[in-house]
């Protein structure tokens, strides 16, 4: 008998996937936040049902950031963690820092793997396992979803400690360290926040306005001082803006608010705040708001308070 036909099944993409992420939630989701989940899972069917189940409106609109990895239950994960709970430990540890790095370097990875005493054995045993591979000195995982389903299971400290391996074995890549140190706090550090405000100046610099909000959005919550870090929220609320991020911006403006202490600070979250309005929502709402914004900074700068009337 000759051979059976054969059909090869790939991942969901555009509104396919979109339908399936809208199952479970009642209001739209973002296009660019549709492509970067399809991205980060294949198109798995599975993993993008279990998604819309997890993640929140806000997030599958664009309104919150989605987390920096995946929330993944069930199935998905399930298929990936019982490789990685028989592994020793010492290769739990090199496969947690190969899913908390962005370089796919092996020589990065390897040297912040030493740091946490996970050297070529435990290496070997990853590959043995089928979960990365290895050409030359690039690094792979076998599955996009293997990343978000080993940093899911590992605990918070172990995640912080990858991170802060990381950051140490990239001295010179300003950008990628400033975000691993990032990750590895869990307190406000104005060191590691200063070293966002950097960061999202260079993706401002270069265009990156959606890295920047980012950036600026992070360093906020590593910030004690409230009017600072009212000074960084907005600031990302006004990269989210040239982002083409309205939603974003709009509810990072509405954080940055409470703490903006100093009037032009509030004029400027304003503005913007009716802007969005103008733009995405009601014509009216923003023109109450700049109305009120410009009455209010007034004494402090009739010049303003003009342009914004």
């Amino acid at each position: 008998a000759g051979e059976l036909p054969c059909l090869t099944l790939g991942g969901l993409s555009g509104e396919a996937a979109g339908q399936l992420l809208r199952r479970s939630t009642p209001g739209d989701v973002d296009a660019m936040v549709r492509d970067r989940l399809v991205a980060a899972t294949g198109g798995n069917p599975l993993a993008l049902g279990e998604l819309s189940e997890v993640l929140s409106a806000d997030q599958l609109s664009g309104r919150a950031p989605l987390p920096e990895q995946l929330p993944l239950t069930g199935g998905v994960e399930r298929a990936f963690l019982d490789r990685y709970r028989r592994l020793p430990e010492a290769a739990q540890r090199f496969l947690l820092i190969a899913s908390a790095d962005d370089t796919a370097r092996l020589p990065v990875v390897r040297d912040a793997a030493g740091r946490l005493d996970a050297g070529e054995d435990a290496l070997d045993a990853v590959e043995q396992a089928g979960l990365l591979g290895v050409d030359g000195d690039v690094l792979t995982l076998y599955h996009p979803l293997v990343r978000s389903a080993v940093y899911r299971a590992a605990t918070s400290a172990q995640r912080r400690a990858a991170h802060r391996a990381l950051a140490g074995a990239l001295g010179g890549d300003s950008d990628r360290r400033a975000w691993h140190l990032a990750a590895a706090c869990d307190r406000p550090d104005d060191a590691v926040a200063g070293a966002l405000d950097a960061v999202a100046e260079r993706a401002t610099a270069r265009g990156g306005h959606e890295a920047a909000a980012a950036a600026w959005s992070r360093a906020s919550e590593l910030t004690a001082d409230p009017a600072v870090r009212a000074r960084r929220l907005s600031a990302a609320a006004q990269a989210a803006w040239h982002a083409a991020q309205p939603a974003r911006a709009r509810a990072l403006a509405d954080a940055a608010h409470p703490d903006a202490a100093d009037p032009l600070l509030r004029a400027d979250l304003d503005r913007l705040r009716a802007r969005v309005d103008w733009n995405v929502g009601s014509t009216l709402v923003g023109h109450r708001i700049l109305l009120a914004a410009a009455r209010d900074v007034a004494p402090v700068d009739a010049e303003r308070a003009r342009a914004m009337t």
